[in-house]
């Protein structure tokens, strides 16, 4: 189920109740997910996590992330020993997307609800970063999205690699979502990377809290971005229990009463089939 405190959030922007400020409750809420207009059939909500190793966290994810369509997950610490049989979650895809590491650090998972289509997209990943790239099509919407993991110590072309990546991913589909854990603040814009790329595509991070709270620092670590292309109408942070992550939950919904993606015509030149005989006699 969705964060109670998420519910009532969107309860409040429909207006259908006034605050009270009654106990705090738990991170699991029984309200249906077609109870509230803004989380309609027309809509996909994505929620993004630093899960800091998914084992033994599973049934914390069933109840948390149930009502959500697509979770991104970052810092999974799987390999190949753990199967899709062992990390199912009830209602989502048995054959989550995958991109593992190791059983002690790094690894991206997306989990995507069974109505959801989603296609891998492997010629926008490469083999040095922690990247995973999808098109999910699906309630009127068509956008590319990008799981992505970079921890502290990668090299600075990190972000070279990503903006190709994106510029390759234009040509597929200019509705573009980017997620996961960047390890790049935009709570500070003193020589920030990601803030550049952002600027380069006219792409905006729709989190505007910390994802990450310590008694020395607040970060925004674990964003959201988004094309200018895509319609967003809710966005926020959820806290997560300190034995699950040290940082806290992203979350956006995505709204569109149709398609959103625009399709266009291309001519390809196919040089491998180019017979130099045939051009010379033209």
């Amino acid at each position: 189920m969705l964060p109670s405190s998420f519910l009532f959030y969107i309860l409040l922007l429909v207006g259908n109740i006034e605050s009270n400020p009654g106990p705090e409750s738990a991170y699991i809420s029984s309200t249906p997910l077609s109870a509230v207009d803004i989380l309609s059939d027309k809509s996909i909500s994505i929620c993004n996590i630093n899960i800091r190793s998914i084992r033994n966290k599973i049934n914390f994810l069933q109840n948390f992330v149930d009502e959500f369509d697509i979770i991104v997950l970052t810092e999974t610490h799987l390999d190949n020993s753990i199967e899709n049989r062992d990390i199912e979650l009830d209602s989502f895809d048995k054959n989550p997307q995958r991109k593992d590491r190791t059983n002690s650090g790094g690894g991206l998972l997306i989990y995507s609800k069974e109505d959801i289509g989603i296609c891998r997209k492997h010629e926008l990943e490469n083999d040095i970063d922690e990247t995973i790239w999808v098109e999910v099509h699906a309630k009127g919407h068509s956008f590319l999205l990008c799981n992505t993991y970079r921890p502290e110590w990668t090299d600075s072309e990190y972000w070279a690699r990503l903006n190709h990546a994106i510029g390759l991913a234009y040509q597929v589909n200019e509705n573009i979502v980017i997620s996961g854990d960047l390890n790049s603040d935009l709570m500070s814009l003193n020589n920030n990377k990601l803030i550049d790329m952002m600027r380069l595509f006219n792409f905006k991070n729709v989190i505007e809290k910390p994802t990450r709270v310590t008694n020395h620092s607040r970060t925004l670590l674990d964003p959201i971005i988004v094309s200018d292309t895509i319609n967003y109408v809710f966005s926020d942070v959820f806290k997560l229990p300190d034995n699950i992550s040290d940082h806290d939950a992203s979350v956006v919904i995505l709204q569109c009463s149709k398609n959103i993606s625009r399709s266009f015509k291309r001519e390809i030149w196919q040089y491998q089939k180019l017979i130099t005989k045939s051009l010379k006699k033209n």
